[in-house]
């Protein structure tokens, strides 16, 4: 009856914050239950756990960082492998946010293995995605294209062993989509033509019905960055058409962002109740605008080049307000700097063709 009282407290608790975010009231369901934690503390981790994504709903990742870790000392000394391996998955999550990349991969490659030892296989490949994806994160604002990175950061080792775990072991269409798509986007840095076709065909085989709108979106935009990759490899000569390809599939993905971020029909009637625009997990909208950008400067079309770069750091700087502490900001605009960086460059260039073809010198 105690382990049913906090089990009922944990689930009406995780409601509260996740679907109405009243982290205060769920919180207070806690609170009242804390006799039943004190007489099944089994459940005492799981209870951590939801005090720590509290914290971090409110943007305070220190306090997140301090409450994961006693939930990691709580589920060791109980021996809850499961609790803590979710606390160590929330853990990477919170060091990644806080800009601690390096402790953030550790930590998920610490998990996996650990997982990998215990059999526990399905949640070994959701590690290892994590740690494929926080890579690729890391390169995609770092590296140029087609340059090489070093062994202990690629991607595709970590990506393809999940993938590997999840065809023998789980089963999951989705996660086996997501898997080959984000290994699509690794091949597109590498510049390799190729592998991201391949990849990213699997990947929209994999679920040919009922892709989830973030995967949808994410096929889209790379789609167009795997045309803009093309026309980049391309031959001068042959290279203005495939950029006008890679404008049309890219314009393509933002209309398909736009619809999607559009209410839902009924949405505006008396008493309905706002939808939220679908989560983006890929950035989608910020990568489609830089990429389009790209293409456009490559065609010869600077206003309009200018115009999209602008509107990708307005995407950037919309996101960074909607984050509550400076931590948070300054890693998430962190992760997004080679599309700044693009701009910039591109801005130079543009300086520098305008001084030649005045004659004049720079200043």
């Amino acid at each position: 009856a105690l382990s049913g009282e906090a089990d009922d407290a944990l689930v009406l608790a995780a409601l509260l914050a996740q679907q109405d975010q009243q982290a205060s009231a769920a919180e207070a369901v806690l609170g009242a239950h804390a006799w039943a934690f004190q007489q099944a503390p089994a459940f005492q981790p799981w209870a951590t756990l939801q005090q720590a994504g509290w914290l971090r709903m409110r943007g305070a990742l220190a306090e997140a960082l301090a409450v994961l870790d006693e939930g990691r000392r709580q589920a060791r000394q109980l021996g809850e492998a499961l609790a803590l391996g979710e606390l160590r998955l929330a853990r990477a999550d919170v060091l990644q946010n806080l800009g601690r990349a390096a402790e953030a991969k550790q930590e998920l490659q610490g998990l996996a293995e650990d997982y990998l030892a215990q059999g526990a296989w399905c949640r070994a490949a959701n590690a290892l995605t994590k740690l494929g994806r926080l890579r690729l994160l890391g390169l995609q604002a770092t590296s140029s294209l087609g340059a090489a990175w070093p062994a202990a950061e690629d991607p595709a080792p970590p990506l393809q062993q999940s993938l590997t775990l999840r065809r023998a072991h789980c089963q999951q269409a989705p996660r086996i989509a997501e898997n080959l798509a984000l290994l699509a986007a690794t091949a597109i840095l590498r510049g390799d033509v190729g592998a991201a076709e391949q990849a990213l065909l699997r990947s929209q085989k994999e679920v040919a019905q009922g892709a989830d709108i973030g995967l949808r979106r994410h096929w889209a935009v790379l789609e167009g960055q795997l045309a803009l990759l093309r026309a980049r490899l391309a031959a001068q000569a042959a290279a203005p058409p495939l950029y006008q390809e890679a404008e049309r599939r890219l314009r393509a993905a933002l209309t398909l962002l736009d619809s999607e971020h559009a209410p839902r029909s009924g949405a505006d009637q008396p008493g309905a109740r706002a939808i939220a625009p679908a989560p983006d997990p890929y950035d989608s909208g910020w990568r489609a605008r830089v990429a389009l950008a790209l293409a456009l400067a490559a065609l010869q079309r600077p206003a309009e080049a200018e115009a999209e770069f602008q509107r990708a750091e307005e995407h950037l700087e919309r996101r960074g307000l909607e984050l509550t502490r400076g931590e948070v900001r300054s890693g998430y605009l962190g992760r997004h700097q080679l599309g700044t960086g693009a701009y910039v460059e591109f801005l130079v260039d543009e300086r520098r063709d305008a001084v030649v073809e005045g004659g004049g010198h720079e200043a």
